[in-house]
């Protein structure tokens, strides 16, 4: 049976590109379905030109082409994140990170009864600290993203998707803060507002941790599988 040689991979690479595909990834997953189906075609009808084939398979697509493919690939990426994220937040709220959970709440909670009259101050620091290092690094996580698509020439659209859920968590979390603050102003006691926002700087901590030390390095190593199954081809 005949079998596509790497300059026919190259030819499919730069045939989804032509088609308005521009994602490194998803072009590397169009290329295995469209390699699959050609070589399938070849066992049955061993006569017709790769050009031959490639057509027909893309024609399939319909009008759209490629481009219903890749919104639904799009889709599946965001929820498959939003799953992941909201899974390993979950995680901190069941046995037995729970005790670390509840550990560093109630320590927190601790300082604010020690620091008495400055607690107020100590929470407004931190919440307005905590908001200004997401932007911060939201903007440092973008402009990585640009830079390495600069330097490689690859736009990827796990990236794409990771800036998404980046920024909307992101604003989410400080929508979320924001919102603490009006609770507070009719919170009936002192102690009670110590609490709220006790529990609001662990959230933001779990945060901050679950996007650096799970969705990033999650991408990075999904990105890498993706670049050695191609080389693999």
């Amino acid at each position: 049976m005949r079998q596509l040689t790497a300059v026919d991979f190259e030819e499919l690479q730069q045939f989804t590109a032509k088609h308005f595909v521009e994602y490194y990834d998803v072009q590397l997953e169009l290329v295995d379905h469209l390699a699959t189906a050609i070589e399938q075609n070849w066992s049955l009808k061993p006569d017709f030109s790769f050009e031959e084939i490639l057509q027909s398979e893309f024609d399939k697509f319909g009008v759209f082409g490629f481009t219903v493919l890749v919104e639904k690939r799009q889709w599946e990426l965001k929820h498959y994140y939003y799953q992941q994220f909201w899974k390993s937040f979950k995680s901190f709220f069941g046995l037995p990170k729970i005790v670390l959970t509840t550990a560093l709440a109630a320590l927190i909670y601790f300082i604010t009864i020690q620091l008495g009259a400055y607690a107020n101050n100590f929470f407004l620091w931190v919440f307005a600290g905590s908001g200004i290092i997401l932007v911060v690094d939201l903007i440092a996580y973008h402009r990585k993203i640009k830079k390495q698509q600069k330097k490689t020439n690859k736009k990827w659209l796990i990236e794409s998707v990771a800036l998404q859920i980046y920024g909307i968590t992101s604003l989410a979390l400080l929508l979320s803060l924001t919102n603490l603050f009006r609770l507070l102003l009719s919170a009936v006691t002192v102690e009670f507002q110590n609490l709220i926002k006790a529990a609001a700087l662990v959230l933001t901590v779990l945060f901050f941790y679950i996007l650096k030390k799970h969705i990033q390095p999650m991408i990075k190593y999904e990105m890498a599988l993706t670049s050695k199954r191609f080389k693999a081809m």
